[in-house]
């Protein structure tokens, strides 16, 4: 998954501005099923990092690529102001602080908040019914005014494929998909997600 290419592709895919990471869908492409909405789980045949026993929700998936974040990969809490100027941002001026995720190897430096439908911000995409992304630097704002989302998972970095490269991975038993879960993908139990995603797949479709 080379990085230039995977941030031409989340560019592409989400837009442009000023961002944590950029919003917009003008190349929606079908593929024979989507999961983008849905969790993705690394198998035992995925043993090197950072992909080994990740859980992903997958934010995209169609013929051009798919894109997700690992969602059971927290850093540390961190100023937010101290996030914004490490994006190369100027501060939004607020205190408080956030937990930080590994959201995968590619465009280490954008920033993606993962988290609930019942707030709605510049620059936020829905995924689901009940799943958002917001994009746009003052959702930090926000969050530092407790005017944020219900739950939500604040991730720097992607997790990138080509396209039909994880078409062909999940063919090869590298992931399992299940059905995307709200306490999987915000609660703070990271150690226990991918073990839940697991028993979730034998429980739903």
């Amino acid at each position: 998954m080379r990085r230039r290419k995977f941030v031409a592709l989340v560019v592409a895919a989400f837009g442009a501005g000023p961002a944590i990471a950029a919003t917009g869908d003008p190349d929606n492409l079908a593929v024979t099923r989507s999961l983008a909405g849905r969790l993705l789980a690394a198998t035992g045949a995925i043993r090197s990092v950072p992909f080994a026993g990740s859980v992903i929700y997958l934010l995209k998936h169609n013929r051009t690529g798919a894109i997700g974040l690992i969602v059971n990969r927290p850093v540390e809490r961190r100023p937010i102001e101290t996030v914004v100027r490490a994006m190369g941002l100027p501060p939004v001026g607020v205190d408080g602080d956030i937990a930080v995720h590994d959201g995968g190897p590619v465009g280490t430096t954008e920033g993606f908040l993962l988290h609930t439908t019942d707030y709605v911000g510049q620059g936020t995409q829905f995924i689901t019914d009940a799943i958002a992304l917001t994009s746009h630097v003052s959702v930090l704002a926000d969050i530092a005014r407790r005017r944020g989302p219900r739950r939500a998972l604040f991730a720097l970095g992607f997790a990138g494929w080509g396209a039909g490269q994880l078409d062909s991975e999940i063919d090869r038993g590298f992931w399992f998909d299940v059905s995307a879960d709200e306490e999987i993908i915000f609660d703070a139990e990271h150690a226990t997600k991918w073990q839940r995603t697991f028993f979730r797949r034998r429980q739903t479709p």
